[in-house]
């Protein structure tokens, strides 16, 4: 049966590849994006989740012309990475009013449509990353940690109105992530200059080893099929989703050896 869907941060990566995939099934998919991209299988909408005057119009106007929103995915982000002593905060400012305001901005403009209709799905991108603080990475796990909590409290709150709510957490995944990330280092920082480059380097490398992004569209048409929606879902490599497991099952002090052998600190 035919949706209707939103996508965030369609322009790219993870985001067109979901949209595309779910045009490809048939349903009627908005990707939306800081600006209007070509797209095959799906309409490409302009919408910054950051701009509430923005997102009221794009969703206004699909449920308009649709009559219905069945689901949403929350995929726009950005990644950021620096030091925690010297990064530069104007620069964790925006990958928060992405990553953590931009999500809950969506998610407010449709919960009205999809309470009138008791139903939909919405699906928040969140990252393995946002379960345990990585080095470096520190502000990105915390946006994406935030994102979590809000779905888990979000979920429980509209479940009664036949709206099912839940997360998607990547791994490392090939996109351009690497191109776009925000990096919020200091020029001439003696204290974690020289470590922060050699582990920014292997942060890169990691991406490009990634999962595709087409592994994501089928796990997204599959939950919103779904009668009964789990709380999480991981895709990644075996061992990054094993990570998850031995962070809640390590003592704190193994695991942390464990992430800073891997990037021999």
């Amino acid at each position: 049966m035919s949706k209707v869907i939103l996508v965030t941060g369609s322009s790219s990566g993870i985001g067109n590849a979901i949209a595309e995939y779910l045009g490809k099934k048939g349903h009627r998919v908005y990707g939306a994006s800081r600006s209007s991209v070509e797209a095959k299988h799906f309409t490409s909408v302009k919408m910054d989740v950051t701009n509430a005057e923005e997102i009221e119009n794009v969703v206004s106007k699909i449920f308009i012309s649709e009559g219905k929103i069945d689901a949403v995915v929350n995929n726009a982000g950005l990644g950021v990475a620096g030091p925690f002593e010297t990064s530069d905060i104007d620069e964790v400012r925006k990958a928060m009013e992405t990553n953590f305001y931009g999500t809950i901005n969506v998610c407010q403009e449709v919960l009205p449509f999809m309470r009138k209709q008791k139903d939909g799905y919405i699906i928040n991108i969140s990252s393995i990353g946002s379960v345990m603080g990585l080095p470096f990475r520190g502000f990105y796990s915390a946006s994406k940690a935030s994102v979590d909590i809000m779905t888990e409290a979000l979920r429980m709150e509209v479940m009664g109105f036949g709206i099912k709510v839940c997360l998607v957490h990547p791994g490392d995944v090939a996109t351009a992530i690497n191109d776009h990330r925000l990096v919020a280092v200091k020029e001439n920082d003696d204290a974690y200059g020289a470590t922060f480059q050699r582990i920014y380097k292997e942060i890169n490398e990691d991406v490009k080893k990634g999962v595709k992004p087409e592994k994501f569209g089928p796990v997204i048409d599959k939950i919103i099929h779904s009668k009964k929606v789990n709380r999480n879902y991981y895709v990644g490599h075996f061992t990054q989703k094993l990570s998850v497991r031995l962070k809640k099952l390590l003592p704190d002090f193994l695991f942390e050896m464990l992430i800073m052998s891997y990037y021999k600190m």
